[in-house]
């Protein structure tokens, strides 16, 4: 219906969400909007919200992060791509389907 004309409101819905959730909610969510809500800029939100989706795998693997930086491991980002991935599939759906979003790094998706 065109009521919205940017991703603003769902930016600011993750940055809500990610002080309540964990990784896993998180990973719901965020594969939800991609799925269902028509994101304009779906890359736009990963970068926007990457960190708060990797903090989790960090966590579980008793790793430091300095919540200012950007600049993540790949393997785990990969992790949180490849979750998204998973969700994503569920519905039939993959990340190949979001045309300038990033791929796992690691493992090479491959739809049948």
């Amino acid at each position: 219906m065109g009521l919205l004309q940017d991703d603003a409101e769902w930016d600011s819905y993750l940055y809500e969400a990610s002080e309540l959730k964990t990784g896993q909610q998180l990973y719901y969510l965020f594969a939800i909007i991609f799925l269902f809500c028509q994101s304009l800029a779906p890359e736009v939100l990963w970068n926007n919200h990457k960190l708060s989706l990797c903090k989790d795998i960090l966590y579980q693997y008793n790793q430091f992060i300095n919540t200012e930086s950007t600049n993540l491991n790949d393997s785990i980002e990969s992790e949180v791509l490849d979750q998204l991935e998973q969700y994503l599939l569920l519905n039939e759906k993959s990340l190949k389907d979001f045309p300038n979003m990033s791929l796992s790094k690691e493992r090479v998706i491959i739809n049948d």
